[in-house]
C-alpha cells in the first residue's frame, strides 16, 4: 500500500512540477502522452510505479 500511495504521491508532485526528472519516478513524456490519448489512464501509471519499486526493494 506504501509503494501505491508513494507512486500516487510522486504522481501528483510532478503535475506542480517538484519532481525529481532524472528520477524514474517522475511521469515520462511518453506516459503523459498515452494518457492524453486515453492509452493509459492514472491507474496503469500508478500500478507501473509500484511494479519499479518492488523490483528495486527486492
Amino acid at each position: 500500500m506504501r509503494n501505491y500511495r508513494h507512486a500516487v504521491d510522486n504522481f501528483f508532485l510532478w503535475l506542480q512540477g517538484d519532481a525529481d526528472r532524472e528520477s524514474d519516478q517522475a511521469i515520462s513524456v511518453q506516459d503523459l502522452q498515452a494518457m492524453q490519448f486515453g492509452r493509459k489512464t492514472i491507474r496503469d501509471f500508478v500500478i507501473e510505479q509500484q511494479r519499479r519499486v518492488s523490483r528495486r526493494t527486492l
